[in-house]
């Protein structure tokens, strides 16, 4: 299953925050959270809170950021 994460890219740079930052912030190598983004690989529920707690997302719009599905 592909998602598409364009609105978390977006969010982060409204917010200033590079993906190096995001990493280091949920504690991952930024090289794990690129495959994450790029779909090479599944976020964790636990980096998907730490995500949203970081960029502010709330709770019931976290399907918004990370469940909506590519092409």
């Amino acid at each position: 299953m592909v998602f598409d994460y364009s609105k978390l890219r977006g969010l982060a740079r409204e917010k200033g925050k590079t993906q190096e930052a995001i990493a280091a912030i949920v504690g991952m190598k930024e090289a794990t959270y690129s495959q994450k983004i790029n779909n090479n690989s599944e976020f964790k529920q636990s980096e998907i809170l730490r995500i949203c707690d970081v960029l502010a997302i709330p709770h019931e719009q976290i399907h918004a950021y990370f469940f909506t599905l590519g092409v």
